[in-house]
Protein backbone atom coordinates (compact mmCIF):
# COMPACT_ATOMS: atom_id res chain seq x y z
CA UNK A 1 0.00 0.00 0.00
CA UNK A 2 1.18 3.38 -0.51
CA UNK A 3 0.32 6.76 0.47
CA UNK A 4 -1.07 9.50 -2.68
CA UNK A 5 -2.59 12.41 -2.76
CA UNK A 6 -5.89 12.90 -4.97
CA UNK A 7 -7.43 16.11 -6.02
CA UNK A 8 -11.01 16.43 -5.87
CA UNK A 9 -13.41 19.41 -5.91
CA UNK A 10 -10.38 21.32 -4.45
CA UNK A 11 -9.80 19.66 -1.90
CA UNK A 12 -7.05 17.52 -1.01
CA UNK A 13 -7.81 13.94 -0.23
CA UNK A 14 -5.59 10.82 1.51
CA UNK A 15 -6.19 7.81 -0.64
CA UNK A 16 -4.76 4.19 -0.56
CA UNK A 17 -3.52 2.73 -3.43
CA UNK A 18 -3.97 -1.30 -3.35
CA UNK A 19 -2.91 -2.88 -6.43
CA UNK A 20 -5.07 -1.19 -8.84
CA UNK A 21 -7.43 0.14 -6.95
CA UNK A 22 -8.03 3.50 -4.99
CA UNK A 23 -10.49 3.42 -1.83
CA UNK A 24 -11.91 6.23 -0.14
CA UNK A 25 -13.32 4.84 3.31
CA UNK A 26 -16.50 6.73 4.31
CA UNK A 27 -16.11 8.38 7.35
CA UNK A 28 -18.25 6.60 10.21
CA UNK A 29 -20.84 8.54 11.54
CA UNK A 30 -21.15 8.82 15.61
CA UNK A 31 -22.08 11.21 18.27
CA UNK A 32 -19.18 13.16 18.73
CA UNK A 33 -21.41 14.83 22.05
CA UNK A 34 -21.14 11.19 23.25
CA UNK A 35 -17.90 10.10 22.29
CA UNK A 36 -15.80 13.11 24.11
CA UNK A 37 -17.53 11.72 27.26
CA UNK A 38 -16.07 8.02 26.73
CA UNK A 39 -13.21 7.67 28.95
CA UNK A 40 -10.81 6.51 26.61
CA UNK A 41 -11.44 9.04 23.83
CA UNK A 42 -8.63 10.79 22.72
CA UNK A 43 -8.22 14.10 20.84
CA UNK A 44 -5.73 14.87 18.13
CA UNK A 45 -5.72 18.29 16.98
CA UNK A 46 -3.69 17.99 13.22
CA UNK A 47 -2.49 21.09 12.49
CA UNK A 48 1.46 22.24 12.64
CA UNK A 49 2.93 22.72 15.71
CA UNK A 50 3.06 26.74 15.55
CA UNK A 51 -0.96 27.10 14.89
CA UNK A 52 -1.11 24.08 17.79
CA UNK A 53 0.61 26.55 20.10
CA UNK A 54 -1.72 29.56 19.20
CA UNK A 55 -4.22 28.05 20.87
CA UNK A 56 -6.18 24.08 20.59
CA UNK A 57 -8.24 22.35 22.98
CA UNK A 58 -7.32 21.67 26.38
CA UNK A 59 -5.79 17.64 26.83
CA UNK A 60 -5.36 17.48 22.80
CA UNK A 61 -2.37 15.37 21.05
CA UNK A 62 -0.70 17.33 18.52
CA UNK A 63 0.09 15.33 15.37
CA UNK A 64 0.45 17.48 12.42
CA UNK A 65 -1.19 15.95 9.39
CA UNK A 66 1.71 14.95 7.20
CA UNK A 67 3.66 13.18 10.10
CA UNK A 68 0.13 10.76 10.43
CA UNK A 69 1.68 7.66 8.03
CA UNK A 70 5.08 7.62 10.15
CA UNK A 71 2.82 7.61 13.10
CA UNK A 72 0.38 5.03 12.45
CA UNK A 73 1.17 2.75 15.14
CA UNK A 74 1.05 5.33 17.84
CA UNK A 75 -2.81 5.58 16.65
CA UNK A 76 -3.00 1.72 17.16
CA UNK A 77 -2.15 2.08 20.70
CA UNK A 78 -4.43 5.28 21.23
CA UNK A 79 -7.43 5.37 23.19
CA UNK A 80 -10.73 4.73 21.46
CA UNK A 81 -12.65 6.74 19.82
CA UNK A 82 -9.97 9.19 17.99
CA UNK A 83 -11.57 12.59 17.53
CA UNK A 84 -9.44 14.51 14.94
CA UNK A 85 -9.70 18.49 14.71
CA UNK A 86 -7.96 21.08 12.72
CA UNK A 87 -8.74 24.36 11.51
CA UNK A 88 -11.63 23.55 9.05
CA UNK A 89 -12.07 20.58 9.22
CA UNK A 90 -10.25 19.43 5.75
CA UNK A 91 -7.20 18.28 7.08
CA UNK A 92 -9.25 16.31 10.04
CA UNK A 93 -11.21 15.21 6.84
CA UNK A 94 -7.52 13.68 5.27
CA UNK A 95 -6.55 12.56 8.48
CA UNK A 96 -9.72 10.26 9.40
CA UNK A 97 -10.19 9.13 6.03
CA UNK A 98 -6.58 7.60 6.23
CA UNK A 99 -6.51 6.22 9.54
CA UNK A 100 -9.89 4.46 9.19
CA UNK A 101 -8.49 3.04 5.12
CA UNK A 102 -5.26 1.80 7.55
CA UNK A 103 -7.48 -0.36 10.23
CA UNK A 104 -8.28 2.51 12.55
CA UNK A 105 -12.42 2.36 12.31
CA UNK A 106 -12.60 4.30 15.62
CA UNK A 107 -11.12 7.80 14.26
CA UNK A 108 -13.35 10.47 13.36
CA UNK A 109 -13.55 13.84 12.20
CA UNK A 110 -14.69 16.29 14.39
CA UNK A 111 -14.70 19.39 12.58
CA UNK A 112 -13.07 22.59 13.37
CA UNK A 113 -11.16 23.86 16.06
CA UNK A 114 -14.18 25.86 16.80
CA UNK A 115 -16.61 23.24 16.69
CA UNK A 116 -14.36 21.02 18.37
CA UNK A 117 -14.43 24.17 20.83
CA UNK A 118 -18.21 24.31 20.99
CA UNK A 119 -18.39 20.33 21.52
CA UNK A 120 -16.45 20.65 24.86
CA UNK A 121 -18.46 23.78 25.91
CA UNK A 122 -21.38 21.67 25.76
CA UNK A 123 -20.50 18.70 27.09
CA UNK A 124 -19.29 19.85 30.45
CA UNK A 125 -21.13 19.81 33.20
Amino acid sequence: MTQITDRQSTSLHLCIVNKKHVHHQPTIPMNLKEAIQQPHTTIVDVREPSEFHSGHIEGALNVPLGSIPARLAEFEEMGKPILLYCYSGGRSRQATLFLQANGIPEAYNAGSLNEMYFLTLQTQG
